[in-house]
C-alpha cells in the first residue's frame, strides 16, 4: 500500500476513534438526569463513526496484511467499546421512553400535570369516623385516589383502607376477607 494512502487511512480511524471515545467520556458522565436529545444524537453520531471506522479499519486490514502489517488490536478493541456504548444509549432511550409512555398512560395524567418538575404535597386521606354526614367526602377522596388508581392492586386498597378508618371501623374491615370488601365499596 502506498504511504500516503497508509497514512490517510491510519490518520481517518483515529478520528473515528477520537469520536467513540469523546462519547465514551459523554456517556461515562451521565449522573441521574438523562438528556434524551443528546443522547440520541450522539446514539447517531457513534453510528456515523463505527461506520467509517469499520469502512477504513478493513481497508487497512486488506492491504496491509498482504504487506505482513497486522491491525488486529484495533479490531479487538474498538468493536468492543463501540457496541457496549451503542448498547448503554440504546438502554436509556428506551428507558426514557417506556417512563414517558407511562406517564402518558396514568390515569391520573392530564395537561395540568404537563409540567412533572411540580411537586404537590401529598394528598392527607380524611378519617372515616363513622359519621354519615363525612362518609360522601370521604368516599369520593378514597375512590378518586385509591379505588380508582389502576397500579394498586386489592391488598393495597385494602391496607389504604385500614389508615384511613376510624378504630371501630378497623376492627369490623380487618375480618372481612379482601374480596369481599372492593365489590361492597363499588356499589
Amino acid at each position: 500500500m502506498d504511504v500516503t494512502r497508509r497514512k490517510t487511512l491510519i490518520t481517518k480511524r483515529g478520528i473515528a476513534k477520537a469520536k467513540i471515545t469523546s462519547i465514551k467520556k459523554f456517556v461515562d458522565r451521565i449522573d441521574g438526569n438523562i438528556d434524551i436529545y443528546s443522547i440520541r444524537v450522539r446514539l447517531e453520531a457513534i453510528k456515523q463513526a463505527w461506520d467509517n471506522y469499520d469502512i477504513v479499519q478493513d481497508e487497512l486490514e486488506i492491504k496491509d496484511e498482504a504487506e505482513g502489517s497486522s491491525h488486529a488490536d484495533d479490531r479487538e478493541v474498538v468493536p468492543e467499546l463501540y457496541y457496549q456504548l451503542h448498547a448503554t444509549m440504546s438502554s436509556l432511550v428506551h428507558t426514557v421512553n417506556v417512563k414517558a409512555e407511562s406517564l402518558t398512560k396514568s390515569p391520573s395524567s392530564n395537561s395540568a400535570q404537563a409540567n412533572t418538575n411540580l411537586r404537590l404535597p401529598p394528598i392527607k386521606f380524611p378519617v372515616f369516623n363513622n359519621k354519615p354526614t363525612e362518609f360522601k367526602h370521604f368516599f369520593d377522596t378514597f375512590n378518586s385516589h385509591v379505588l380508582n388508581n389502576e397500579t394498586l392492586d386489592n391488598i393495597q386498597r385494602y391496607y389504604y383502607l385500614l389508615s384511613v378508618v376510624s378504630v371501630e371501623a378497623h376492627e369490623i374491615i380487618e375480618n372481612l376477607p379482601v374480596t369481599a370488601i372492593f365489590p361492597l365499596l363499588g356499589n
